[in-house]
């Protein structure tokens, strides 16, 4: 007779936890068995008495294996979720799987044979997890999961011979190596190699005196027969800052031409090691209701946090995804992807091999492979790898594709000058004319419930209006509708500057744990990507301008006040927070601004992707407007200030710093700031950096008729006239009067533009 609590696991069933005990008291062998699988974890449930019970749900369900992960034709789990009841995901207290191993038996066809996890990690299990994974993704992946064959070794490598081990100068030789990806940890780090210790290094390394981290990693070299291995404690020199600084900026290509990156995933600290002990499962014992004696094993679901991205939630559509959507990871299982330098590595590694505390993890340029097979299973993890590393992947392949074909550079691969940029246009261009005979067309059209005479006068200032760069800009962004800006970028650079905002998205959410790391911590990216996007200053690329419009995800963070402290109009300027894009998210409809000068002094000679000094800046053009701090506010994003304009224009400031700010970043309310506009949303909100004046200038040569400025935080503000014009209104009011609104919207828009004075100011931000 089918139990009517569990359904005899014939079918899905979500109870609460009382139900399922009161039910195996009844002599229910199913509902005996969940509840027997539940107490195995009873340090977990471990306070919950009879009348929290009630409001605790068991969700029982079958899971398959994907078809290729099966071992045999029906194999099956049993997946048990132990929940606060409408709790959400959040609530969920237990996670656990029924299953038969080798030799068990179950009357329950849900529960059946699936492909174990060894408790105990051998050379063999390794090799052979290894090579089968590798071996599907090179037949199913093709190019991108090439594998690399003999490449120049690094400049140091750790030679592992069958029973000596030593630090070696490759001198220009080439063979295959792995690459170690860890964290030092805080209790003194790996064994290092010092300018006092090179030669000692060079003769050999007594394994004893090695970390555990990087012993296990030689080991698993050996197994997989792999001759070096790169190590950046040992390979490089960490006393000799010349060449801590050639070596990192060399990382790119130490990670991209590795055979393999060992990743010591869960290890927090170099003696943890990399093997370790995984949990073993349980054995259930019993009898059916048929009295058919049966054995199952229990275990732990095993999930993979972190390993698809803090921004990768496919529940939430990437066009509306802001900073209150976003959740961090558990790391607390994987402290190693906390880490911004490991991101780095596993962006630029074309193979990675997780060690975690349950199982292994290769991840390839296209996809994760498990142990357990189930990393394709819970929400957010679909077995794929980020999206955002998947994009990145593609691009680096299509700029070496482009490459490998020999096309000039400048024309296929780099960004190119629109010649309708914001120089002054000849009026007997034909494109003008034509231009200018469309404006006024859709200008008439939109102004239907002004007067004729009105519509003329828009026309005819929109046609004085040429003469102005930032004018011309914002007239065709507003008139045509396949115009990007004033750079026109082929689809590979728009591609590259959107996946880079998502990198620096995810990067800046990671920990380091030296500030000044900030940019070399991603400058092996950005390498990567240089070619499609042209010069790299402080973060920021030179014709990506909107990249400038950048806000903390809370003003929680610090500025970087080090030696190599980024300009405060960079991202990297700011800690502690992660850092979003107006831009990124389809909040930014078009700029209003110019760039015309970037400077940037990097502090290694030769590396323009590595850390800068706080001398850089940037000189920009566009419209400048005072306004006073007039009160300070509280709201979802933290503490902001409410600025006064001219023409009473309100200004919603939010501060780049607010806790425990110093110097530049103290706001007093009184004071007067500069809101420089940087462009619009729908064209009715203006958005744009808050900053003020510096009373000094940076140097002596420095140009006095130059205002200098610095970047205190981003302010939102809307176009008078034009506050409620996207309301739904009357619910009475027909699509027509939507539009006129729409339209009135949209001309004032441009007469609030048109109507300031007739060139922006031109400033220089530092």
């Amino acid at each position: 007779m089918e139990c009517s609590v569990c359904y005899s696991l014939s079918k899905p069933a979500k109870v609460r936890l009382l139900q399922l005990r009161d039910s195996a008291r009844a002599h229910c062998s199913a509902c005996s068995l969940v509840g027997d699988a539940i107490d195995c974890y009873a340090e977990r449930t471990a306070g919950i008495d009879r009348i929290l019970e009630n409001a605790i749900t068991v969700s029982l369900r079958a899971v398959e294996p994907r078809k290729v992960d099966k071992v045999s034709q029906n194999d099956s789990l049993l997946a048990v979720s132990l929940a606060v009841e409408d709790g959400g995901a959040d609530s969920i207290i237990l996670n656990l799987q029924l299953f038969l191993a080798k030799d068990d038996a179950s009357r329950w066809p849900v529960i059946d044979r699936v492909r174990e996890v060894p408790f105990c990690l051998d050379p063999g299990t390794l090799r052979q997890f290894y090579e089968s994974k590798s071996a599907r993704c090179q037949l199913n992946h093709g190019e991108r999961c090439r594998q690399p064959g003999s490449v120049p070794l690094p400049t140091r490598v750790i030679e592992i011979g069958s029973g000596s081990i030593k630090l070696i100068d490759t001198e220009g030789r080439s063979g295959k190596y792995s690459a170690l990806s860890h964290c030092w940890g805080s209790r003194g780090g790996p064994l290092k190699t010092l300018s006092s210790n090179m030669n000692d290094r060079k003769k050999g390394i007594d394994m004893p005196v090695m970390s555990k981290v990087v012993g296990d990693a030689i080991e698993i070299c050996r197994i997989l027969s792999i001759t070096y291995l790169w190590v950046d404690s040992l390979c490089i020199i960490q006393d000799d800052s010349s060449d801590w600084v050639r070596e990192s900026a060399n990382m790119a290509a130490i990670y991209a031409n590795a055979a393999l990156t060992i990743s010591a995933t869960s290890a927090a600290e170099e003696e943890a090691g990399i093997f370790r002990e995984r949990p073993k499962p349980f054995v259930l014992r019993g009898e059916d209701d048929s009295g058919v004696p049966f054995r199952v094993h229990v275990r732990e679901a095993l999930s993979h946090p972190g390993f698809c991205g803090q921004f990768n939630n496919p529940d939430v559509d990437p066009g509306i995804l802001s900073r209150h959507t976003v959740k961090e990871p558990d790391y607390s299982k994987v402290p190693l992807l906390k880490r911004a330098w490991c991101m780095q590595e596993r962006f630029l590694s074309p193979k990675v091999l997780h060690f975690t505390s349950n199982e292994m993890i290769l991840e390839c340029a296209t996809r994760l492979y498990c142990e357990c097979m189930e990393i394709g299973r819970s929400s957010g993890d679909d077995g794929k790898l980020t999206r955002v590393r998947l994009d990145f992947q593609k691009i680096v392949a299509t700029i070496e594709k482009e490459k490998r074909q020999a096309v000039h550079t400048n024309d296929r691969i780099a960004t190119t000058v629109d010649a309708d940029a914001p120089v002054i246009p000849s009026k007997n261009s034909n494109s003008d004319s034509q231009l200018k005979e469309r404006m006024r067309t859709i200008i008439a059209h939109n102004a239907k419930t002004k007067t004729k005479n009105a519509s003329l006068k828009v026309a005819n200032r929109l046609a004085k209006s040429f003469l102005n760069p930032v004018h011309y800009t914002f007239m065709r962004h507003f008139f045509d509708d396949e115009y990007s800006g004033p750079y026109e970028f082929t689809e590979l650079a728009q591609n590259a500057s959107r996946i880079w905002r998502e990198i620096v998205q995810e990067y800046t959410a990671k920990a380091l744990t030296y500030d000044r790391d900030r940019l070399p911590a991603s400058s092996g990216v950005a390498r990567q990507l240089g070619p499609a996007l042209g010069s790299y200053h402080a973060g920021h690329w030179e014709r990506d301008w909107n990249s400038l419009l950048w806000y903390p995800a809370k003003a929680t963070g610090r500025r970087n006040r080090g030696d190599s402290q980024a300009p405060s109009w960079s991202w990297a300027s700011v800690e502690g927070t992660p850092v979003y894009f107006d831009a990124l998210y389809g909040y930014l409809s078009f700029s209003l601004f110019t760039v015309n000068r970037w400077n940037t002094t990097c502090t290694v000679d030769g590396d323009p992707y590595g850390a800068v000094n706080a001398r850089g800046s940037v000189e920009v053009s566009g419209y400048l407007n005072r306004a006073r701090v007039i009160e300070s506010c509280v709201d979802e994003d933290g503490e902001g200030y409410i600025l006064r304009g001219d023409r009473g224009r309100t200004f919603t400031f939010t501060p780049d710093v607010v806790v425990e700010p110093a110097g530049h970043d103290v706001v007093r309310v009184g004071e007067v700031l500069s809101c420089f506009e940087c462009g619009r949303h729908f064209y009715t909100c203006s958005i744009g950096l808050v900053l003020r004046k510096e009373n000094a200038r940076p140097s002596a040569s420095w140009p006095l008729s130059r205002e200098i400025y610095r970047r205190i935080g981003r302010y939102e503000s809307m176009v008078p006239g034009c506050e409620n014009v996207f309301e739904s209104g009357d619910s009475n009011s027909s699509n027509g009067e939507a539009e006129k609104r729409k339209g009135r919207a949209l001309l004032k828009s441009v007469w609030d533009l048109l109507h300031r004075s007739s060139w922006p100011y031109t400033i220089t931000i530092v």
